[in-house]
């Protein structure tokens, strides 16, 4: 029984034994599957072939509109601050010869009516001696006496050519009291602060009724008859813009404003912006307000043999790619203008196909195929095909 069971239990090793051998021969019979290779990439670009040409490109950049003339009023004398035609108020408008403010002066006036009360009396007490040793010359100095008011500013001295008489009056000290009380006169004045121009105050530093030192600030007064346009303009396009440049000025919802002109420029770069400034001056000034922004359009002037592309095709600040080949490349050039969307460049030979499109991590030697060009290429042949084929017709028909 053992012996039968040997048997059964060999027989079925050797069966297994046969069957795997005999899978592998026919696995061996197979023929291998043959690996697909992938299909080979290639970049597709959108290029445009050099060529440079004079382009006078437009700019436009945002200005604010500010006075032409922005003036601090100091007093010019000292005491209380008293009021004028206007109220001390920021806002307030006032014309040109309007009392803006002024500086208590009631005691300098009684002060100068007494100075012009004993200065009429040194002239009254020469009088005299003046008719009899210089009789010529009376009937001027009588005159000038007779026109001489306590509440009115000194008449202008008589012109008289005898040195003599000058000596006389210089003795009797009439010419130095009489310029000490026109001197007078004009401190007196300087207690009244007149309105230079038509304008407006923009800052009260000193209410009406503080008391104020000689040279303390009062206001600042701006003249809203006189505007500008303070446009801060990138270094790069600097030399894109010229006085005497006519320019349009618009809105920030870009509606048409005026027309202007560029009237001047500064000649130092601001510390922080980093920009030039310009100057505009509107044809009607009515149209803007103190404070307003816009935006204005600058002609621009023409920059010789440059290229334009779009902005994003340059990347680390000067550099394109180009398709040489059939394989991309990596050139530097030189930009003359950097624009809101687009730069204009030279240092490329002319001919070569610039990339107009930003390329991300794209390794130099990259295959690219210039989208466009090729169906260019297929078109031109097809062109070229029928006009041979259409000769040849004719020369058959002629052999005919």
């Amino acid at each position: 029984m053992q012996k039968r069971q040997y048997v059964i239990i060999g027989v079925s090793i050797l069966l297994l034994v046969v069957g795997y051998f005999s899978m592998e021969f026919l696995i061996g019979q197979k023929p291998a599957k043959k690996k697909k290779t992938p299909p080979r990439s290639i970049l597709q670009v959108h290029a445009k072939k050099v060529t440079y040409l004079d382009i006078t490109s437009p700019v436009q950049f945002n200005g604010r509109v500010i006075s032409a003339e922005l003036i601090d009023v100091v007093a010019e004398a000292p005491g209380k601050i008293t009021k004028g035609n206007i109220n001390l108020k920021r806002g307030s408008s006032f014309q040109k010869g309007d009392i803006l403010f002024s500086i208590y002066k009631d005691e300098k006036e009684l002060d100068l009516k007494a100075q012009k009360s004993a200065f009429l009396s040194k002239i009254a007490n020469v009088l005299v001696e003046i008719q009899i040793d210089y009789p010529q010359e009376f009937s001027m100095f009588q005159r000038f006496f007779n026109e001489i008011k306590t509440d009115r500013e000194l008449p202008k001295f008589p012109q008289y050519k005898d040195e003599k008489l000058k000596v006389f009056l210089a003795s009797r000290d009439i010419l130095t009291t009489y310029y000490t009380i026109q001197k007078n006169e004009l401190q007196l004045k300087r207690h009244t602060v007149l309105a230079p121009f038509s304008g407006a105050i923009a800052e009260v530093v000193h209410e009406t009724g503080t008391y104020v030192n000689t040279g303390i600030p009062v206001a600042r007064i701006i003249n809203t008859q006189q505007l500008e346009i303070e446009v801060a303009v990138d270094n790069d396009c600097v030399k894109l813009i010229g006085i005497g440049d006519l320019v349009q000025i618009n809105s920030e919802e870009e509606t048409f404003l005026t027309k202007g002109k560029v009237i001047r420029k500064t000649d130092f770069i601001d510390d922080n912006t980093q920009t030039t400034t310009f100057y505009v001056a509107a044809n009607n000034a009515r149209v803007l307000k103190i404070g307003q922004y816009l935006k204005i359009d600058f002609p621009g002037r023409p920059i010789d043999d440059v290229m334009e592309i779009p902005r994003e095709a340059v990347f680390e600040l000067n550099k394109v790619h180009t398709v040489e080949d059939g394989l991309i490349k990596v050139h530097t050039v030189d930009i003359e203008l950097k624009k809101k969307n687009t730069v204009l460049f030279k240092g490329l030979k002319p001919g070569l196909q610039v990339v107009t499109e930003p390329l991300v991590s794209t390794k130099v030697n990259t295959e690219a195929k210039i989208l466009g060009q090729q169906d260019q290429k297929v078109q031109s042949q097809k062109r070229q095909g029928s006009g041979m084929g259409t000769g040849q017709g004719r020369r058959k028909n002629a052999a005919k």
